[in-house]
């Protein structure tokens, strides 16, 4: 798929350049004073074009790490359009490493990069409900919009319509529409109602691609983090959920708010899709390896820092031996002597810890 996206994109984008350039050199600009250029169905369709862009620059919004980098490429993508919008894909495509290429390309390309190992903070506030309102709000403007002009001007589908700055306008929304699409095949379980959406999208435009996006904020719940959108729903080629790519401890206990503890430096971070796995496990042992040198007995505090997700009945610090597994070697190889927390927690936690490819997770005992 990645390869096709690399030849797909600069193929649009010398389309879209030439069909741009090809009729500002024949039939002029499109200045707000032509009315042959701004008839009602181009209206309507400038509006389709600009709600359909939302869902694009949202996400270019949160993969960018700088407010001046999210801005900038908003307003390219309103200026150019889809021109933009190959241009930030493509570079999007050719950041990933071999390793992501290899494994679930779509899934890194897709997510932020500090949640590509799978977990990812959680804002104390998630914004599903406000987007499923938003998207909802948008799909319903271009309905009333598309059912206004078909009243007032008739049918769209004319030959008198298609003059050419109304096909400089379709060739750009068709390819915004395009990379939706491939989100929405990869999104779903099942080929063919992939392929159903992308019809929708196709003849609906962006009231399609609103109903695409509100059905999807539906499946998530309210608590969710807002990006969880992005990923796709079942394992059609893997589940990236099981192969986290960095030393992160997983833990499934309050998902509102657990996240973002900081425990002697590092981070504690859990999965989201790990978590109806293990809601049998109530009340267990667990293990946190890495915890900074400075952290001992007295620091630790374990009770003061967890106590509003429930009663922690004890814990202490010790020092345990892992041998590294990865590699064939003997009792006598290196070893690594690593700090471990134990914990004992009540039934009103639900303790999820594994041991990763990396050894920076104990075993839950």
């Amino acid at each position: 798929m990645m390869t096709g996206l690399k030849v797909f994109l600069p193929v649009m984008f010398c389309v879209m350049l030439a069909t741009l350039i090809y009729t500002i050199i024949t039939d002029g600009l499109p200045e707000p004073d032509r009315r042959d250029v701004f008839t009602p169905w181009f209206a309507t369709t400038i509006l389709d074009f600009y709600i359909n862009i939302v869902p694009i620059a949202v996400w270019i919004v949160y993969k960018e790490t700088t407010w001046f980098g999210s801005i900038l490429w908003a307003i390219l993508l309103i200026v150019f359009g889809s021109l933009t919008t190959c241009v930030y894909l493509f570079m999007q495509l050719l950041k990933l490493t071999p390793q992501e290429a290899s494994e679930d390309p779509m899934y890194f390309l897709l997510l932020r990069d500090s949640f590509k190992d799978g977990a990812g903070p959680r804002d104390k506030k998630s914004l599903v409900v406000t987007a499923r309102f938003v998207f909802g709000a948008l799909g319903c403007v271009m309905l009333g919009a598309l059912v206004y002009t078909c009243l007032t001007d008739g049918s769209p589908f004319r030959m008198e319509l298609l003059y050419p700055w109304m096909v400089v306008l379709l060739v750009s929304f068709y390819i915004n529409v395009a990379v939706l699409s491939v989100w929405v095949v990869y999104k779903e379980s099942s080929w063919i109602i992939g392929i159903l959406w992308v019809a929708l999208l196709l003849s609906l435009g962006s009231f399609g691609t609103s109903v695409v996006i509100v059905v999807q904020l539906f499946r998530l719940s309210p608590l969710d983090p807002l990006y969880l959108v992005l990923v796709k729903n079942s394992n059609r080629s893997g589940d990236m959920y099981e192969r986290t790519h960095s030393a992160v401890l997983l833990i499934a206990i309050d998902m509102n708010k657990m996240n973002g503890i900081s425990l002697g430096g590092d981070v504690l971070k859990f999965e989201h899709e790990r978590i109806n796995r293990f809601e049998k496990c109530q009340g267990a042992n667990l293990y946190l390896k890495n915890l900074d040198d400075s952290v001992d007995n007295e620091k630790l505090k374990v009770k003061e820092m967890f106590s509003e997700f429930g009663n922690v009945t004890s814990s202490k610090l010790s020092e345990m031996v892992w041998e590294d597994d990865r590699k064939e070697t003997t009792l006598h190889s290196a070893k690594k002597i690593n700090k471990y927390t134990y914990r004992c927690l009540e039934s009103d936690f639900t303790p999820l810890v594994e041991k990763h490819e990396s050894l920076h997770v104990a075993k839950l005992t």
